[in-house]
C-alpha cells in the first residue's frame, strides 16, 4: 500500500536523537531531505543559527485579513507591544458606545 507524507518536520535539541529517528525512518521508507525549513502550516520561519533565534510570521494570513477589511493599500508601520504586558478584561471598554465601536476590529 503506497503512502505519501508531505513535509514531515523533525525538531530536537539533540542531533543524535534526530539522526536516530531519521535512520529508523530510512530503514522503512524512502526519504528526501529538503534542507532547512522555510515554512510550515502557512507560517514563515526564519532561523538565525548564529544568534539561536527563530522568527515566525504569517504573511498569507495577514494579507487575507487586510483584504477582508479593505486595507490592502495601506502602508505598513512597526507597532511594538510592551514586553511582558498582561492584558485583562479590565482594559476592555465598559461603556456600551465604546464596546460598539470595538466590534469592527478583528482582534
Amino acid at each position: 500500500m503506497p503512502i505519501h507524507v508531505d513535509n514531515l518536520l523533525l525538531t530536537s535539541n539533540s542531533k543524535t536523537t534526530i539522526q536516530g529517528v531519521k535512520t529508523e525512518l530510512v530503514s522503512h521508507f524512502k526519504l528526501h531531505n529538503q534542507g532547512l525549513v522555510k515554512s510550515i502550516l502557512g507560517m514563515k520561519l526564519e532561523c538565525n543559527r548564529v544568534a539561536w533565534t527563530i522568527a515566525i510570521s504569517q504573511p498569507g494570513y495577514i494579507k487575507s485579513i487586510l483584504n477582508q477589511f479593505g486595507m490592502t493599500g495601506c502602508n505598513p508601520t512597526q507597532t511594538l507591544m510592551e514586553e511582558n504586558q498582561k492584558l485583562s478584561m479590565q482594559m476592555s471598554p465598559d461603556d456600551p458606545e465604546k464596546q460598539k465601536e470595538m466590534k469592527v476590529y478583528p482582534y
